[in-house]
């Protein structure tokens, strides 16, 4: 069967972030023994015509969408609707966290199937189905495939619950080659001081940085906490051996000429003694490296002073705000003084940040917002 993955365009300008979950979802259906073909909307950027033409020249067994934000509900209920008309006897397949507005998207746009969570396993199992029905829903056997939702003959939606997470150390490291052939790779590997954080830093204009590029890296998968305003998919939180995070580091020096090294993500450090490790290991490849997302109360004054020896320059906490009852609110499970802590330690230890906040949650105030105000101050 031929199985075609698009992405959605995410914001105005395509992202430098690269399509892992994409990628993961790719790679998994060659394993499958699969050979699907991947257009990467988001940052090859053609006119909606295009798009339309393009999948109807490719005529695929079955579509899938991959839309990480809500912001792509609009573009995606668009497509669907034409495409539905174009090519109506091809099943269409949407993953990301768009699917938790999964019954909008099934009875508004025309999708089939939603992907519920982690999509490798998923993905493959659904294909092997709808090879053996030739595309057609067979109820009683689709509910075997864990991880989806449809719409039942009756209209009702199904769901048939959460497939098995995938264990750290299974998880697929993010092969390059499919941005080669099918995207755009220098989206992805990109100049380092075009962020502020890099360009602010002596150490990148050492003389054998001169050229380096730019690439991102994750160490981790899901996370500690849940706070109110977050959505996600993965229960709980995945450390990748750090050996296998030095490896995917070290492709990237090898193929891309990847010096400067963005982590992200969103709950970078929080296994302690994974991240000792992790700073010995890339310590000798001598790179400098930003994290994107940390727990205020993750790390202390020494690990940030020996990250910035392993080349550390920026880290980025979720503050969020300065009014313990909107940190209660938000279940964020710390407490104020953890970010008074992190960000005065974040400094002493000589690493650049910024103050993320979230403003305007439900119980905010005036007075609350004067308190984000006094903490920043």
């Amino acid at each position: 069967m031929k199985f075609l993955l698009l992405t959605t365009p995410i914001r105005p300008v395509p992202t430098d972030y690269p399509p892992v979950g994409s990628l993961a979802i790719l790679q998994s259906l060659q394993e499958a023994g699969y050979d699907p073909i991947f257009f990467d909307v988001d940052a090859l950027r053609p006119s909606f015509e295009e798009v339309i033409e393009r999948v109807k020249r490719e005529a695929p067994d079955v579509l899938g969408i991959s839309a990480v934000v809500s912001t792509a509900y609009a573009y995606v209920k668009r497509l669907c609707r034409r495409l539905k008309e174009e090519l109506p006897d091809t099943p269409i397949v949407l993953g990301g966290n768009l699917a938790a507005s999964a019954e909008l998207l099934h009875r508004f746009c025309g999708v089939d199937y939603c992907v519920i969570g982690e999509g490798e396993r998923v993905i493959a199992n659904l294909m092997r189905h709808l090879k053996r029905h030739r595309g057609r829903k067979e109820f009683g056997e689709l509910e075997k495939v864990r991880g989806i939702t449809t719409l039942l003959a009756n209209g009702e939606m199904a769901f048939t619950g959460y497939e098995t997470q995938i264990p750290a150390e299974d998880l697929l490291d993010p092969d390059y080659s499919l941005l080669e052939r099918f995207s755009r790779v220098e989206q992805f590997i990109s100049d380092p001081f075009g962020r502020e954080d890099f360009a602010q830093d002596p150490r990148s204009r050492q003389p054998h940085r001169s050229g380096k590029r730019m690439g991102t890296v994750t160490s981790t998968k899901g996370c500690v906490a849940r706070c109110t305003f977050c959505h996600r998919w993965d229960r709980g939180f995945r450390q990748i051996p750090p050996r296998k995070v030095v490896n995917r580091i070290r492709t990237l020096m090898d193929r891309h000429n990847v010096g400067f090294v963005m982590f992200g993500d969103e709950n970078f450090g929080s296994d302690l003694r994974a991240l000792d490790d992790l700073i010995e290991q890339i310590k000798p490849l001598d790179i400098l490296w930003q994290v994107g997302g940390v727990r205020a109360r993750t790390l202390n004054l020494d690990r940030l002073k020996r990250m910035r020896e392993a080349g550390c320059v920026a880290l980025y906490y979720g503050f969020e705000t300065g009014s313990a009852k909107m940190l209660r609110v938000m279940e964020k499970n710390l407490e104020l003084q953890h970010n008074l802590d992190a960000a005065r330690n974040t400094y002493e230890a000589g690493l650049y940040t910024c103050y993320q906040l979230v403003l305007g949650m439900p119980g905010e105030t005036h007075d609350t917002i004067l308190e984000t105000v006094e903490m920043v101050r």
